[in-house]
């Protein structure tokens, strides 16, 4: 069930993993025209990552600790992690084009299921994403992102948006306490 290749091409073998690993293949695009007002993240446009998850029972709806309605529902895959895998290698693309001094936050997250993913005790459900930046406009980035289980059914799809913010100057306007040092 694990050894199969990734049918975008990437190259990546999917073998037994550990329970919460997850593995990562880049496959750059050839990227559009660089914009005039922000050449290192425009470079971004058409940048595609593929990465794949695997499921612990703590990504479970009923794992999140809220109240009683949570426990009363099935054992899937939360939303909130989906939205956190989906970020991630749309984040680790874009710390590839930005200094040291700067992040990025997501201002927009959007994911619609299709189908549901089931988190077992007893066996790891594998879930694949791809990210492909869609757009740059100056700081400002968006990705669309579809997830895959092991089977290749589609579990769904969606966009995350991002800006690029220096950090140190984000931190001191909003009064919040610098994460770094020196």
């Amino acid at each position: 069930m694990y050894d199969k290749v990734h049918p975008a091409g990437t190259g990546v073998k999917l073998g037994q993993p550990d329970r919460g690993d997850h593995t990562e293949a880049a496959t750059p695009i050839r990227a559009a025209s660089a914009s005039p007002q922000e050449p290192r993240l425009a470079s971004l446009l058409g940048t595609a990552r593929t990465v794949h998850y695997f499921t612990r029972p703590a990504d479970s709806v009923g794992a999140i600790p809220d109240g009683a309605e949570w426990t009363t529902k099935p054992d899937i895959l939360r939303s909130g992690r989906m939205v956190e895998w989906c970020e991630g290698p749309c984040m680790a693309a874009i710390r590839s084009a930005i200094s040291t001094d700067e992040c990025s936050l997501g201002v927009l997250q959007q994911f619609r299921w299709l189908h549901e993913a089931p988190v077992r005790t007893s066996e790891v459900e594998q879930v694949t994403i791809s990210v492909t930046c869609t757009g740059v406009i100056g700081r400002r980035t968006t990705w669309d992102v579809v997830a895959h289980d092991a089977n290749l059914v589609k579990l769904g799809h969606g966009s995350m948006e991002f800006v690029v913010t220096n950090q140190d100057r984000y931190q001191v306007r909003h009064g919040l306490t610098a994460v770094r040092t020196g």
